[in-house]
């Protein structure tokens, strides 16, 4: 669906055909709201939908990097020219060493920027891989970034809490949102149109073809 069907069938769903209450800039908030709950559900899942890549530098004696802007959280990293896929490994903030090392180990996140622990003592270049942020949805032409399958389930969330904030029972939604909720969790026990999850224990036979 575009965003703009999209936007036609909660419509549907809530029995307001035009915007005397809700208008499109409110079903928006809430289908967002539902983007981004299930956008994280299937992060969690280690499911490769979301997941992108990216170039990463750091200068000779820097430990620090600007991350992707649109970027929710690293899963992997790999040092160019190498095979070593390194799963996250959490360094506290406060615990960042700023010593020099042939090899920092160990990332921190903050405030849009990635942190090694340790300063390399030479230049290194590293890809990323990370989950990133879903393209908002709007009014318009543009196909939803989610699962083609399971646009209604955005709907139905955005209809629920429609429901809920009008005081209305929602309980004539919950059969048709149950369903799309169970089809959805079955995808996700699988895979997503094709997109398969990946090991976090064989990395790199998993991301070769991510």
């Amino acid at each position: 669906m575009t965003g703009t069907q999209l936007l036609a069938y909660t419509r549907f769903l809530i029995q307001e055909t035009s915007a005397t209450f809700w208008t499109d800039a409110n079903l928006l908030i809430s289908l967002n709201a539902a983007l981004r709950e299930w956008t994280a559900i299937i992060q969690k899942s280690d499911n490769k939908y979301y997941l992108k890549s990216a170039a990463l530098a750091l200068l000779a004696g820097a430990n620090t990097a600007a991350l992707p802007i649109d970027c929710t959280g690293i899963v992997y990293y790999v040092q160019d020219n190498e095979n070593d896929y390194r799963p996250m490994r959490w360094i506290p903030f406060n615990t960042i060493q700023h010593n020099l090392t042939d090899d920092p180990s160990g990332i921190c996140l903050a405030g849009g920027y990635v942190y090694f622990n340790a300063k390399p003592s030479s230049a290194k270049s590293y890809t990323i891989f990370y989950f990133r942020t879903p393209t908002a949805i709007a009014a318009g032409s543009t196909e939803i970034d989610f699962p083609v399958l399971h646009h209604e389930l955005l709907a139905y969330e955005a209809s629920y809490i429609a429901y809920i904030r009008d005081n209305h029972d929602p309980s004539i939604l919950m059969p048709r949102r149950k369903q799309a909720m169970d089809s959805f969790m079955t995808a996700l026990d699988e895979n997503i149109e094709g997109v398969p999850k990946f090991s976090r224990g064989s990395i790199n036979a998993n991301f070769d073809s991510y």
